[in-house]
């Protein structure tokens, strides 16, 4: 089974106005307390898939127990901003599902106790509340979430809604759950991109020899601890600790879904050497010294 990113598929979804996404960029980009925060995640996904989460914006209705672990989930790894809507007061029997409550919240609006909680979590995520679910701030978002019971024919209109917004969907996900059961369903919109075909770790291979010119040859070893095989024909892989070839770490090409990437996307001939690959052009770099790691990169 292959898997799908929701921080590809749900980031900058939406027509609305909200500049959460662009600010929450910035902040990455600039603000050493941000890329200390998500420094574990960003070795585990990458930054990119990390800077993709703070563009995403997230609106969910009905905060039950399910709804508040999924906001809990995301805000930790990143979430641009999320809006929840649920004006309902909270009930003894909430104690027993949403973690965030205690007994002095009993009678108030769900979604305004959570807000400052939540924000707790992650200083970075813009966290509000709206009054109603409607068509303007279902557009302010790149995902609607609804996580509470709604009439059949309600959840097919805000589905249809969500997969023909124009210029991009908004993902839609309905969530249930009901004692030890539950369901989950997901609408990315007409397509969505798929970034792990396989959901294997990404290969590794220490590299022996750069060649400079037009398909340069790269020639590769397998590491200890790294299973045998080549990496898939058309893949992309970084480079890393490379003594010569200055700047062919932060060599960047054109994802399948237009989005640069720092990466070289490979090929092979029929008669290259065993444990090889092909990159582009490295006819303007220095010439190749020693060391240095090649490592595959799934892209969508």
């Amino acid at each position: 089974m292959g898997s799908v990113c929701p921080a590809c598929a749900c980031s900058g979804g939406g027509t609305g106005g909200d500049q959460t996404g662009d600010i929450m960029e910035a902040s990455a980009e600039g603000d050493e307390a941000f890329l200390n925060k998500f420094s574990r995640q960003n070795a585990a996904f990458g930054a990119e898939v990390t800077m993709k989460m703070t563009k995403m914006r997230a609106l969910v209705v009905g905060c039950s127990g399910v709804a508040v672990e999924i906001v809990k989930n995301l805000v930790l790894q990143g979430l641009g901003a999320v809006t929840l809507i649920d004006p309902k007061p909270a009930k003894i029997q909430d104690l027993g599902t949403n973690f965030f409550l205690s007994e002095a919240d009993v009678g108030k609006p769900l979604a305004d106790l959570l807000v400052p909680k939540i924000q707790e979590l992650n200083p970075f995520c813009n966290v509000k509340t709206a009054p109603a679910l409607n068509a303007e701030v279902v557009q302010q978002h790149s995902v609607l979430l609804i996580c509470e019971s709604m009439p059949l024919n309600d959840l097919l209109k805000w589905n249809e809604y969500c997969r023909t917004l124009l210029p991009k969907p908004v993902a839609f996900l309905y969530v249930r759950t009901g004692g030890v059961f539950g369901n989950v369903f997901v609408d990315f919109g007409p397509s969505h991109v798929l970034v792990d075909a396989n959901g294997q770790a990404p290969m590794v291979r220490l590299v022996e020899s750069i060649e400079l010119g037009p398909e340069a040859l790269v020639r590769l070893s397998i590491p200890d601890g790294q299973a045998p095989g080549s990496l898939p024909e058309g893949c992309y892989v970084e480079f890393s600790d490379v003594q010569g070839c200055d700047g062919i770490d932060s060599h960047q090409e054109v994802s399948p879904c237009g989005e640069k990437v720092t990466a070289w996307k490979i090929s092979s001939k029929s008669d290259d050497p065993v444990n090889s690959i092909r990159i582009g052009n490295t006819s303007g770099f220095p010439a190749y010294v020693s060391g240095g790691m090649v490592t595959e990169k799934k892209v969508g």
